[in-house]
């Protein structure tokens, strides 16, 4: 039997035999060994959920870049992908006539996927192929419209004839689907 006192309270403590064995030496013997045993699994216990939670910590925080991303880049897909539309539709209602010319916007909607390619490893390898490729074909869209695009057009838009207007919203609705499909990928994938 071991009698403990705490300030103005004791009680007492039953121990096992091989504990007592040696009267009451055994445990005033050895009590830096117990100490030092409590102390190290206390530090222990310590360090490995601090480490626990660093981690859950770190993988939430590229969770929430990962989203931030998909949902930055996805409108930005969506500005492009309107931009086209309409001069896709102009030219399939017919609404271009041989006196009138079609007007696109010169201004490129890319600046958020430069500004975010070195981030771009916090998405999918679908993601990252999907985007890549929308992009891709944005270039290739944007390069259409240069190309297509009457000798003298304005500093700050494309004007394109009707020849030219179809011509370029073939190449945009092929350009359109990649964007699109882009579009449903982050969409789908942002939590």
């Amino acid at each position: 039997m071991l009698e403990v006192k705490i300030g103005s309270a004791s009680f007492s403590l039953s121990l096992p035999d091989w504990m007592t064995a040696t009267s009451d030496s055994w445990l005033s013997d050895h009590q830096v060994l117990v100490g030092g045993l409590i102390g190290f699994t206390g530090v222990c216990v310590s360090v490995f959920s601090t480490a626990w939670l660093q981690s859950r910590a770190r993988k939430s925080e590229r969770l929430h870049r990962a989203n931030s991303i998909r949902v930055a880049l996805s409108a930005e897909l969506r500005e492009i992908k309107g931009s086209w539309v309409s001069l896709i539709e102009d030219v399939k209602n017919e609404s271009i006539s041989d006196t009138q010319c079609a007007h696109m916007d010169r201004e490129r909607y890319d600046s958020i996927f430069v500004s975010m390619r070195s981030d771009i490893g916090f998405l999918t390898e679908e993601e990252v192929s999907a985007v890549v490729e929308a992009y891709s074909a944005y270039g290739s869209g944007y390069g259409a419209l240069q190309l297509f695009s009457v000798k003298y057009s304005h500093p700050t838009h494309f004007k394109l004839d009707v020849a030219s207007a179809t011509l370029a919203s073939v190449v945009l609705e092929k350009c359109e689907e990649k964007v699109s499909a882009a579009i449903q990928l982050l969409e789908k994938n942002t939590e």
